[in-house]
């Protein structure tokens, strides 16, 4: 499989990719991923709109103007529609990494302690499953991250985290289990200081 021209583009329809000189503008600014992705996609989505309405000689986005676009309505309506998207998207998977790590430490603290809650064989069909999805959920989080700030400290706050959900289980007696209150700690924090990160965001673009 052809790997992707732009690394800092998100999914989109591929076949709009080819020899595009506006996309190649677009990779050679100094800008963020998050601001190189959100004009490109403006870019593709328009130029997606003429081409199905057979009026591309109306097509007005070029490399030659890019500049302008944030002055146009309709690139101010897809910003913020941009920015409350991939919101959505940090929630959910951190949303759902924090309930896919709470049962994966479940499951090591079953093993630890020898005590399961059916048998080895069900916890740990559940542990693997909850591991591989907290995995995919955690690439899509950490993507979404890098479109706005750089991950090392939220990458940092999730290893601690776990990292102290895995003391305490093994300190606490079996009867009280904080897991779950550190997991949603850290998402509080970490969806604060991202929307800190989407509020910066906002005013480069």
């Amino acid at each position: 499989m052809a790997a992707m021209p732009y690394p800092w583009l998100s999914a989109t329809d591929k076949s709009l990719l080819d020899c595009d000189d506006v996309l190649e503008a677009i990779d050679r600014k100094e800008w963020s991923k998050g601001k190189k992705d959100l004009y490109a996609q403006y870019y593709l989505e328009q130029r997606a709109k003429y081409t199905e309405e057979e009026r591309m000689k109306e097509f007005r986005l070029d490399q030659g103007n890019l500049k302008s676009w944030r002055r146009q309505s309709a690139f101010k309506r897809f910003a913020t529609e941009y920015e409350h998207r991939e919101l959505d998207k940090y929630r959910i998977s951190s949303m759902i990494t924090t309930i896919c790590m709470t049962l994966v430490l479940f499951f090591a603290k079953a093993v630890w302690e020898g005590e399961y809650f059916i048998n080895f064989s069900v916890d740990a069909i559940v542990g693997v499953v909850a591991l591989v999805v907290a995995v995919s959920q955690y690439r899509i989080k950490y993507s979404v991250i890098s479109r706005f700030a750089g991950i090392r400290d939220y990458l940092l706050m999730d290893v601690l985290s776990i990292a102290v959900c895995l003391l305490l289980k093994t300190w606490l007696p079996a009867n009280l289990d904080f897991s779950l209150f550190v997991l949603l700690l850290n998402y509080f924090l970490q969806k604060k200081r991202f929307e800190e990160a989407e509020k910066r965001f906002s005013t480069e673009v």
